[in-house]
């Protein structure tokens, strides 16, 4: 809480902390002060999130798949090559498509 305004709210410029302790306690959140938020001028509980950082990142994958072709005479020589690349990232929405 703000000692000076007696406002219930946390500190959220310190980033070398965890922050306050999540109790429940009900705070003016960031939220609270913005006119067009259904929460504007309302307290709310200080609680951990329900969806974490566990739920939000994924395991990166990528797949590849190659086919190549060769053939050869005496005069001459052919190759042909073809490369499906699909990688995803961590975060959702993150992914490259490729083909060679």
């Amino acid at each position: 809480m703000d000692p000076e305004s007696k406002i219930p709210t946390v500190d959220t410029s310190n980033d070398a902390s965890y922050g306050d302790a999540f109790t429940g306690q009900p705070v003016y959140q960031w939220d609270a002060f913005t006119p067009y938020s259904k929460n504007y001028n309302t307290a709310t509980p200080w609680q951990v999130a329900k969806n974490g950082p566990i739920t939000f990142f994924k395991t990166a994958q990528t797949n590849t798949n190659s086919l190549s072709l060769e053939k050869a005479t005496e005069k001459s020589s052919l190759s042909l090559s073809y490369v499906n690349t699909l990688q995803s990232g961590i975060l959702p929405n993150s992914e490259l498509k490729k083909i060679n």
